[in-house]
């Protein structure tokens, strides 16, 4: 945690507020994670569902190719489907898998 003193000295010098952003995904600590593989990764990243292995109609963290955070998916109640919910990445600036 950060004193507002001291993000307003790091703002105010021009460099070091990155450094004090958590990453996304901090802030969803009690949602389980789902990691995919490349070809799911592809198709989450296009909106798609695709055939997952996780917790039964729950709200999970999904997680791609190099333990990436992408976003926030739904399981199927059977638990062997993601569909993606809200996407945190931005797609237009990646390579094409």
């Amino acid at each position: 945690m950060h004193t507002l003193e001291t993000v307003e000295r790091a703002a105010a010098g021009g460099s070091g507020l990155e450094a004090m952003l958590l990453p996304v995904d901090e802030a969803l600590p009690g949602l389980p994670a789902v990691q995919l593989g490349v070809a799911e990764q592809a198709w989450v990243l296009k909106g798609r569902d695709v055939l997952a292995v996780g917790p039964g109609a729950s709200r999970v963290r999904i997680y791609g190719v190099g333990g990436r955070f992408l976003g926030v998916g739904r399981m199927c109640a059977e638990g062997s489907r993601l569909a993606p919910e809200r996407l945190m990445v931005d797609v237009s600036s990646q390579p094409p898998l």
